[in-house]
């Protein structure tokens, strides 16, 4: 999907959805014009849309993404995000092998 707004006169500092007139958009107006009516359109509970970066830590780390980089990407230190977000990342566990001499 964010691939798909991509252009090829798009910059890697551009934004991915800026306001109708380019610039930053306000984190008020989305949640009032665009998150709520999504929600809604999809009959979904509102949420916050702080949440999706609980949702995003959880699914990077089960696909396997290091502690580093999603800290990296998501602003926080590894050991907030280790504190605070991973308790809920379930995946299975794997034992490594023993090798014997």
């Amino acid at each position: 999907m964010l691939l798909n707004r991509k252009t090829d006169k798009s910059r890697p500092d551009d934004l991915v959805f800026p306001s109708k007139q380019g610039n930053h958009i306000d984190d008020h107006n989305f949640r009032n014009r665009a998150w709520k009516s999504i929600l809604e359109k999809l009959n979904i509970t509102y949420r916050k849309p702080y949440n999706t970066r609980h949702s995003f830590v959880s699914h990077a780390a089960a696909l396997g993404m290091g502690i580093a980089d999603i800290a990296e990407i998501t602003g926080h230190s590894e050991r907030t995000l280790l504190e605070n977000y991973m308790g809920s990342v379930k995946g299975k566990v794997v034992l490594p092998e023993i090798l014997k001499d």
